[in-house]
């Protein structure tokens, strides 16, 4: 009798514990029907014998029933609530779409492509990321990439090839360097024609103009309170 007894306020403990938390009035329940269980065994052994005990079984199996489908309703109720599907929230606002065009890339057209390819990968160090026989685009800082283009093929997309330049062109690629004298020395080292040595200019900068092999104009600068 004791084992029954035992067995039923257990079970009756750990669903109490389990639902407590989120169901109370249903755990309060489910621990009444224990009990009364627990009560139909006690007493029905103690006032009947065989029978008591026959009764009390059937008592607390029905009282156990009706405790499973008490937990399984519950566990419905929490399932069909949790699979409701809310209303849609209001979609933000977009961010501001940037307005107007932006600068993608440069490109150079160039009489020798491999001579061009050599000069600024020397020149600067610059890697390329796409490479032709017609066009070879460097991988270089910042948002907007540069290209050389081999004069004919470029050409090709604006219906007249270009002319050649027998000095500097109106093209100027002005770059920021962190170290001028390094820069101005591998520009040097690469080929590159000298135009205008390091000056302070109006603008705040010290700047050094050159020319690459094609005689489009490379300025390399440095803000003023960096320069050494």
């Amino acid at each position: 009798m004791e084992t029954w007894l035992t067995v039923l306020i257990c079970l009756a403990g750990i669903i109490c514990c389990l639902l407590l938390l989120k169901y109370l009035a249903i755990a309060l329940e489910i621990a009444m029907y224990l009990a009364l269980a627990a009560l139909c065994v006690v007493y029905g052994v103690e006032i009947d014998g065989d029978w008591g005990l026959i009764l009390g079984v059937v008592g607390g199996v029905s009282g156990f029933i009706m405790v499973l489908v008490k937990a399984y309703r519950a566990s419905s109720a929490s399932t069909e609530e949790a699979g409701t599907i809310a209303p849609p929230e209001k979609t933000p606002a977009p961010s501001k779409i940037r307005k107007g065009p932006r600068l993608q890339m440069m490109i150079l057209a160039v009489s020798d492509l491999p001579a061009a390819v050599a000069f600024y990968r020397k020149a600067f160090g610059w890697s390329t990321q796409v490479h032709s026989q017609e066009l070879v685009e460097f991988k270089v800082p910042g948002e907007t990439g540069l290209a050389v283009y081999r004069r004919e093929n470029f050409g090709k997309n604006i219906g007249q090839v270009p002319a050649t330049a027998s000095g500097p062109t109106g093209t100027e690629l002005y770059l920021s360097v962190p170290d001028l004298p390094t820069a101005i020395k591998n520009l040097e080292a690469a080929g590159a024609r000298v135009l205008s040595p390091a000056t302070l200019r109006d603008w705040g900068d010290v700047v050094a103009y050159f020319a690459d092999p094609d005689e489009n104009v490379i300025a390399v600068s440095i803000p003023a309170t960096l320069a050494k």
